[in-house]
This record gives C-alpha cells, sequence and structure tokens, in this order.
C-alpha cells in the first residue's frame, strides 16, 4: 500500500496466545517475536495470519479476537510505515517449530523473564499493552 509522499505501508499481522499467564514467542534471527508476518497482496488480516501461524507452528488458529493496532512509524531501513495488528487467538495443539521454516524456536514466556530476553521492540510494546490491560 502506497501512502501519501510515496511512502510504503507494511501491513503485519501478530498472533498473541497466552495460556497460564504465559505468551508465547518465537526465535527468528536470535530475537524473539510474536507469531505472524506480513500480509500478502489481496490477503486480509485472518487469512494472513491463520497462514503465517500454520507455517511458523504447524498449529491452526480455532479462535481469533482483535486486540488493537499498533503504529510503528518508519522503518528505519527504507521509506515505509509498519501497522501492526494484534489478535488474540487460541490454536488447536501446542506449537513446534517447523521444518524449513525461519523459526528456529518457540517458547512460552512469563512477563517476569522479559527483562532477560531479546525481544524486538514492537513486540515489547505489545506485551507492555497486555500487562497494563492484566492479560500476563
Amino acid at each position: 500500500m502506497i501512502l501519501e509522499g510515496g511512502v510504503n505501508m507494511i501491513e503485519v499481522v501478530n498472533g498473541i496466545i497466552i495460556s497460564d499467564k504465559k505468551v508465547l514467542l518465537c526465535e527468528k534471527n536470535g530475537i524473539l517475536i510474536f507469531p505472524g508476518g506480513k500480509k500478502e497482496p489481496g490477503e486480509n488480516d485472518e487469512r494472513c495470519l491463520r497462514r503465517e501461524v500454520k507455517e511458523e507452528t504447524g498449529s491452526n488458529i480455532t479462535k481469533i479476537e482483535k486486540l488493537f493496532c499498533e503504529e510503528s512509524g518508519i522503518s528505519p531501513s527504507s521509506i515505509r510505515k509498519i501497522e501492526v495488528k494484534a489478535y488474540l487467538i487460541t490454536i488447536d495443539r501446542e506449537p513446534r517449530t517447523q521444518k524449513g521454516d525461519s523459526i528456529k524456536k518457540i517458547k512460552w514466556v512469563e512477563k517476569t523473564e522479559f527483562a532477560e530476553l531479546v525481544i524486538s521492540t514492537t513486540t515489547k510494546k505489545i506485551l507492555k499493552k497486555l500487562i497494563k490491560e492484566k492479560m500476563l
């Protein structure tokens, strides 16, 4: 999507999975993130999220509830504005890394562990909102 001034918009959807006050995070390139990713052309949020969660965890989504939208501003690597939408989801099985995917590790994390982990900036913002809303 192209915005005013020729700025490119990247739309990203994240799946927030919470179980027993722990949140599921995936390790990609040494950084922890939520399962999810960029929308492909013609894809809506739900379709993208279902595809990404299946690719990254092998799990199917059984329930989706929109939480909020987080604008991350301009990407430092290019003239792109990033819009991140967070969805609370449930899945049908215990998540596992998938052969051939860029996700190298999947882990359940408690909020007491956040400070000692390498977590993406956007993921940290979402985690703070989840804590503020007493979801974690």
